[in-house]
């Protein structure tokens, strides 16, 4: 053991090979051993990765509506008919698409 300076040792410091340190804590939804990210504490990195898995699952929900509906509607004689010909049901889904733009009434 090499002493570097005053109370501190070389085997409490450093290493003999350079192996990059990485902090890890478990998850405990999935009981896996993650990474920190650096600069974060254990308790931000969760809540970090806690709102990335809540951000995903929501596109991923959308996404899958999304092709549920657009499979009805292509696949379905008369759906895409009614879809294609009303004029009530074309300026009713345009009126709502800008109805959920507004800040009031999310």
């Amino acid at each position: 053991m090499r002493v570097i300076a005053p109370g501190i040792r070389q085997d409490t410091f450093f290493v003999d090979e350079f192996v990059p340190c990485v902090k890890t804590y478990r998850d405990p939804e999935s009981l896996e051993d993650v990474p920190l990210v650096p600069g974060l504490n254990k308790l931000d990195n969760m809540l970090r990765w806690g709102f990335i898995k809540k951000v995903y699952g929501i596109i991923s929900a959308q996404m899958i509506l999304t092709v549920i509906v657009a499979s009805v509607i292509i696949f379905n004689e008369p759906v895409q008919h009614f879809v294609t010909s009303s004029a009530p049901f074309q300026i009713s889904v345009f009126a709502f698409s800008f109805l959920g733009e507004q800040p009031f009434l999310s």
